[in-house]
């Protein structure tokens, strides 16, 4: 009797590890399965963002060749384009600015309207996106997208391509929503809030309201259970990150009409600029940025905003006929690379100082409202720094700009994070 129930205890052991190590080996199928496939949704998203990205950066130096087309075509007629041509000779009138530099004010109105129409939908299609799933979303606005470079394609007047623009920065919620895509994807707490489960329309619009009030905004109010350190490092790093890009924008936006006027930059002159620009920023981001650690990025994002008023000022000096030292060609390269480098750590590495600030569950919260700010900083700066560019010049901006520019650099300097 004994060996027998030692036998019959033996196979129970024998059966029971069988089923463990089964059951073992379906889970790390299940598991290979859900990476395989995260990784097809992730590859997906990066694609998407990838094409937009550059269907949005295309129009960057072709801006100032488009106005002067539309201004050759529609300088004489009824349109859109000669209303705002005639209030912006008014305005001309009035401060004595000179003729040739109308083309930067069409430019710096455009851009702040993408970027502001981007402010105010992100949140607001990020709540439906909680009521009724990511994926139709996410589909709505890649349409929107597509609709949008399908008009600006067929813009032969200065009216379609106004709407083809507002089209496209309705549409582009695109990017906040990718970032949900990825977090649902790749964390395995939120995936099933983002797949299955939905959020009441009316309870997720009202958390827009964090996400559209710049006072909301400031204070990060949508990041719930902070500490009242995290709270005061969130806010003062939110004011800085706004500074940052407001002014930062604007000059950034100003730059293809300072190569255009100044130096006689072609289209597709511009368009090399840029891809150097791109590559330099591409290199250091894929390879040094995303290795950082958490006290490595914040030691770049203070090296990052100490270089950006240096990149500016050297941009000043190309905008300079007799400049010292160095010809203005030398000069504005000079400053390309050194906006280049900056930028590559800026943003980013501001963004990886804030979600250490918040626990995992308010990280999303913490760079939706990070990203709102940078939107409204963008609305906002590409105008003021266009009107600026167009009333005193380009050396005048980019050293005001400069010297603003070192404020949010001394405030980070300065900021304890621990």
């Amino acid at each position: 009797m004994d060996s027998l129930e030692t036998n019959g205890e033996v196979r129970q052991r024998k059966d029971k590890k069988y089923e463990i190590s089964n059951t073992s080996e379906k889970d790390l199928k299940t598991k290979d399965e859900k990476n395989k496939s995260n990784g097809k949704v992730i590859g997906l998203i990066f694609v998407s963002l990838l094409l937009d990205l550059l269907a949005f950066t295309m129009i960057l130096p072709l801006l100032p060749s488009l106005l002067d087309y539309y201004d050759k075509k529609e300088g004489n007629s009824n349109t859109i384009y000669t209303w705002l041509l005639h209030a912006i000779q008014r305005f001309q009138k009035l401060t004595g600015a000179p003729d040739r530099f109308s083309s930067v004010l069409f430019g710096g109105a455009l851009g702040s309207m993408y970027s502001f129409l981007q402010f105010l939908t992100s949140p607001i299609v990020g709540s439906l996106s909680d009521a009724y799933g990511r994926k139709p979303m996410l589909l709505i606005c890649l349409i929107g997208i597509a609709i949008s470079h399908g008009l600006w394609s067929y813009a032969s007047t200065f009216s379609l391509f106004v709407l083809a623009r507002f089209i496209g920065g309705l549409s582009k919620a695109n990017v906040s929503l990718s970032m949900a895509v990825v977090t649902d994807a790749s964390n395995e707490k939120t995936r099933a809030r983002g797949m299955d489960k939905r959020t009441p329309l009316s309870l997720s619009l009202s958390k827009a309201i964090d996400f559209i009030s710049p006072w909301h905004l400031l204070r990060f109010t949508a990041v719930k259970n902070l500490t009242a350190h995290q709270n005061k490092v969130l806010s003062r790093l939110g004011l800085i990150y706004f500074i940052y890009l407001f002014i930062y924008s604007g000059l950034e936006f100003t730059i293809t009409f300072l190569t255009h006027h100044t130096f006689g930059y072609t289209a597709m002159q511009q368009g090399k600029m840029f891809l150097v620009i791109g590559f330099i920023m591409a290199v250091l981001q894929g390879g040094a940025a995303r290795r950082l650690s958490a006290r490595g990025a914040e030691r770049a994002a203070k090296l990052a905003l100490i270089l950006t008023p240096f990149s500016f000022i050297c941009v000043a000096f190309a905008a300079v006929q007799r400049p010292p030292i160095f010809s203005p060609l030398v000069w504005l390269w000079a400053g390309l690379v050194l906006f280049a480098v900056s930028t590559a750590f800026a943003v980013s590495c501001m963004t990886a100082l804030a979600t250490t600030q918040a626990a995992g569950a308010g990280r999303g919260a913490a760079l939706g409202a990070l990203r709102s700010l940078g939107a409204l900083a963008r609305a906002a700066g590409p105008l003021l720094a266009s009107a600026v560019y167009w009333c005193s010049g380009a050396a005048t901006t980019y050293t005001i700009g400069s010297i603003v520019l070192i404020l949010p650099a001394v405030m980070l300097v300065k900021l304890k994070t621990h």
